[in-house]
């Protein structure tokens, strides 16, 4: 509108005005649908996840009825500010009801709270049981019961949203509250497994199209510098602001135009998708994404307050202690891995070892002895890595890749089979790495489902068996090349020391060639050296010392040279940090010789054997699986013996335990053996299926919290660290865990495990299937039976903080109404009374009149006159005159003329304007008397539909 008015008014054009006042109102009301269409995506997708089923035409009109009242307070400031004024009266007196603001806040916090457990709890995450809080005691005080609590918590609930869609959608559009609320509901949804559908999404979608398209308008069409570029002024008087509030009003309603056009578009396309039923986390592609997001960043921002690392906060989790106290264990069914193979046995994923126990905790070493290590062995060393290079020297075929054809090696004399192993990460984890025992280093990690192409992400092995990565918040799935353990027998031990007796017998040779070629000798010395060598025996070509004089190069020769002074280091290493004890470590040395039937000179020189070194530990496994009891829920300690640590009261005092304590205890048994051994924990994938990807791998299984587990090694001289089972159950089921490559399992495989590693997928317990606090009782589990005079009650609520709502909506509009008629009608007595006593300027006289042209127009169509089609001016002026009359000494004639003299010819006098305005007074006032009451107050107070 480029005409301004000396009065501060910005006046209407007087052709098309009639029309305006009614698409601003109806763009508008499409604003106003916007955020009704932001709200019901909202509300609708997060009752559908919290299983809230309360009706898709409840939740619409909820959300309709609370953006009607939104709608009509962002109107006008004084709007908002008294509309809140009363929607916080009401919350205050609903309050009331329930014993004051904070009680009720906690109490629609915990009922929320609550249905989100249970829905976790239908998901699968069976710990969610436990965080259930009991409200119970508290809803009896308030003298209500959950199911009102709830009805008012969606109530909150809609609200909330409604106010969320109103700031984004109503007077200007705003992206970022409503894009925030809904990646954040989206991703935590579809991250648990909650979300059962596409519609809520879809919706949201939808309206976050209308959003940025809205937006894009208003940030040109109401931004203030454009409208003062195009109204070409730089004033920033009374008058302009006013005129410029004005332009962006009118353009900001009919903005809401384009947001509705933006969303019906964006419906249409999403018309397919919205009419998804299938739950996001079936569907791979949305809950992987969602999956890997919620890793990345849970990983990123972790406090060490938690329990768990951070990147950002950088604590070392590989150095932190983990108690062995026995404790109730609840698993709550997470998915932590899935795990591709293409061998059926259960494989170790080790994360972390322990080597000192005290305090009744596992440590690794201190950080001065970590440096230690490193500085003594380099710090991407491991012993894996030395394990393999003792195989690859003795026979590289003990390594090799497996053949893609068959893609299993099995060395059985040594109990091992060579397989790829793919690891895809579900849930968010530490920096450690979890690797299976044992791997080869040497080919690092590859990429997920790849057995060449290796990964452009590197760790390290933080100290011995412990393998720590930046880059695994990154890493979301990868490959190794595992050399995977079957559990060790008397054969195993004898297929060792047979490799170690061989490696022995060669040590002698080659240490005799690496003195020669450290003199300088050429060629032909290495070999004439070792020809002399094995003068009085064969020559084996295949030996290690034949390649080394007749075929290895230089670097070559250097692995094993390396090996040769790396392994008596590690040796001597083992033994130095392997063999602590712990409090009460005499009773142990006790009982370990009670176990074997020995004396402790027998004991130790049994010990010094791989076959002896076996039995004792098998002896141990079995003495624990005849007198000690396996439980998730062991005994607290009888208090008949002071408490020391888990595995001392585990051994002497309750004997009942999990993994954990069978494992403290088993180690702490091989020391006092003098046979050094550590505690391994991580996870054990079992339970393998075929798998439809044969590309991958022929079998996949999914590896749960409740697969957590902790386990034995012992260090077999010179060869490395040997897994052991030290949770007796799990050696009685796998016994005779001979891999199979088919799909079938041969009953002594993981599927006989006992319950801590038993898949949850087919052993849920039975949860209510209405989980709506709406009609369960959260603390007995069981359908609660209401009376009918409590249902009646929460209706009866619900309705009346609904009806204060509407009432006080309603109070508010009239008295807008009214105030906003009676402005209008102020304003429109002071231009007549301006031009009455011709105190307008000449500038503004032609605005003037055609402004008051248009009000007579106005009340004499409310009595019947109008112009007829075809009919002239000065035709229908006379038909009004011959109705009317005189009026104050003025005829319609006289009006006409001056308004045609002011609207084609540009003229308008001092005495025309106060003529017109005579003329408009006297029509006014008897108009009013001889009209009805409507009438009249649609007359008087219809000024607010027109601004």
């Amino acid at each position: 509108m480029k005409n301004r008015s000396a009065i501060g008014l910005v006046l209407p054009e007087h052709q098309q005005d009639n029309r305006r006042p009614i698409l601003r109102a109806f763009g508008y009301m499409c604003r106003v649908a916007l955020a009704l269409l932001c709200t019901y995506a909202l509300a609708s997708f997060t009752f559908s996840c919290l299983g809230i089923d309360i009706g898709g035409g409840v939740v619409f009109l909820l959300s309709a009825a609370v953006c009607l009242v939104l709608g009509v307070m962002f109107y006008d400031r004084r709007l908002l500010i008294g509309g809140s004024v009363v929607i916080f009266a009401a919350m205050l007196f609903a309050a009331h009801s329930y014993g004051g603001v904070f009680e009720t806040l906690y109490l629609i916090g915990a009922c929320i709270y609550n249905v989100w457990c249970r829905r976790l709890l239908l998901n699968g995450y069976h710990g969610a049981e436990e965080d259930l809080i009991d409200i119970s005691e508290r809803l009896t005080e308030a003298g209500v019961d959950e199911a009102s609590v709830m009805h008012l918590a969606v109530l909150l609930i809609v609200l909330i949203f409604g106010i969320v869609g109103a700031v984004s959608t109503v007077r200007r559009a705003r992206v970022v509250p409503f894009f925030g609320i809904s990646v954040v509901l989206s991703v935590l949804m579809i991250s648990f497994g909650a979300c059962e559908g596409a519609t809520g999404i879809m919706l949201m979608l939808a309206a976050l199209c209308a959003v940025f398209a809205l937006s894009a308008y208003d940030s040109v069409y109401c931004s203030r510098k454009h409208i003062r570029a195009q109204l070409g002024t730089d004033s920033n008087s009374p008058d302009s602001r006013r005129e410029i509030d004005h332009i962006v009003r009118v353009n900001s309603s009919l903005g809401g135009f384009v947001g509705i056009c933006a969303a019906l578009i964006a419906l249409v396309l999403l018309i397919v998708p919205i009419q998804i039923s299938k739950p996001m986390k079936d569907i791979p592609s949305v809950s992987n994404t969602a999956v890997k997001a919620e890793n990345f960043f849970s990983a990123l921002l972790r406090t060490s307050g938690g329990g768990a690392s951070s990147v950002i906060f950088g604590e070392d989790v590989a150095s932190r202690g983990r108690e062995s106290m026995a404790q109730r264990r609840i698993f709550s069914g997470k998915r932590i891995f899935e795990v591709h193979s293409d061998v059926n046995m259960p494989i170790y994923l080790r994360s972390w070892v322990g080597t000192d126990y005290a305090e009744d905790s596992w440590y690794t070493v201190s950080d001065e002895k970590v440096e230690e290590y490193r500085e003594l062995f380099g710090s991407g060393f491991s012993h894996e890595y030395l394990t393999a290079e003792l195989l690859r020297a003795i026979d590289p075929s003990l390594v090799a890749p497996p053949d893609t054809s068959a893609r299993l090696a099995y060395h059985s004399p040594l109990g091992y089979v060579s397989a790829y192993v793919h690891i895809d990460k579900k849930a968010p984890s530490e920096s450690l790495l979890y690797m299976p025992s044992y791997t080869d280093q040497k080919t690092r990690l590859l990429a997920y489902g790849s057995r060449t192409d290796t990964l452009a992400r590197g760790y390290s092995n933080y100290y011995d068996g412990i393998f720590s990565s930046a880059d695994y918040v990154l890493v979301d799935d990868y490959t190794v090349l595992a050399h995977l353990q079957m559990l060790p027998n008397e054969s195993t031990a004898l297929g060792i020391a047979s490799l170690i007796e061989e490696y022995a017998d060669q040590y002698e040779k080659l240490r005799e060639l690496r003195g020669i070629i450290a003199s300088g000798a050429d060629e032909d010395d290495v070999r004439g050296i070792y020809d002399a060598l094995c003068a009085d025996e064969s020559v084996d070509v295949g030996s290690l010392a034949y390649r080394y004089a007749y075929e290895m190069d230089s670097t070559a020769r250097r692995d094993v040279n390396a090996l040769m002074d790396n392994l008596p280091l590690y040796y001597n290493y083992v033994y130095d940090n392997y063999l602590s004890g712990c409090e009460n470590f005499a009773s142990f040395e006790g009982l370990v010789k009670e176990i074997c039937g020995a004396s402790d000179e027998e004991l130790r020189k049994k010990a010094q054997s791989y076959t002896g070194r076996h039995e004792i530990t098998a002896a141990i496994i079995d003495y624990l699986g005849e007198n000690m009891t396996y439980t998730l829920t062991p005994s607290a300690p009888s208090g008949n013996r002071r408490y020391v640590n888990a595995a001392d009261t585990f051994l002497f005092d309750t004997k009942e335990g999990y993994c954990v304590q069978y494992a403290s205890a088993v180690v702490m048994l091989l020391r006092a053996a003098g046979i050094p051994a550590r505690y391994a924990e991580g996870y054990v994938a079992y339970g393998f299926r075929g798998a439809p990807d044969n590309d991958i791998a022929k079998f996949e299984t999914t590896v749960r919290d409740s697969n957590a587990h902790a386990w034995v090694e012992v260090y077999y001289d010179y060869y490395g660290w040997v897994t052991y089972e030290a949770t007796s159950s799990y050696v009685i089921g796998a016994v005779d865990n001979t891999p199979s490559d088919t799909g079938e399992t041969d009953g002594s495989t993981a599927d006989t495990l006992p319950q801590e590693v038993t898949d949850t997928t087919g052993t849920e317990p039975a949860i209510p299937t209405d989980i709506t606090a709406f009609s369960a009782d959260t603390t007995t589990g069981e359908r609660s039976e209401k009376s009918g005079g409590e249902a009646d009650r929460s209706a009866a609520f619900v309705g009346v903080i609904i009806t204060v709502i509407l009432t006080a909506f309603v109070a508010i509009l009239v008295l807008i109404v009214v105030h906003r008629g009676r402005s209008a009608d102020k304003k429109r007595r002071e231009i007549m009374s301006f031009a009455g006593k011709g105190r307008v300027g000449e500038a503004h006289r032609c605005d003037v009149a055609r402004y008051i042209g248009d009000e007579i127009m106005r009340l004499l169509k409310r009595v019947g006159f109008v112009p007829k089609t075809g009919e002239r001016a000065s035709a229908f002026a006379n038909r009004v005159d011959s109705a009317l009359g005189t009026l104050d000494g003025h005829t319609f004639a006289d009006v006409m003329r001056a308004l045609q003299a002011a609207e084609f010819a540009k003229e308008a006098s001092g005495e025309d304007l106060a003529k017109m305005a005579e003329y408009y007074t006297a029509l006014y006032d008897a108009v009013l008397e001889k009209s009805g009451f409507m009438t009249r107050l649609y007359i008087k107070y219809s000024e607010i539909l027109r601004k």
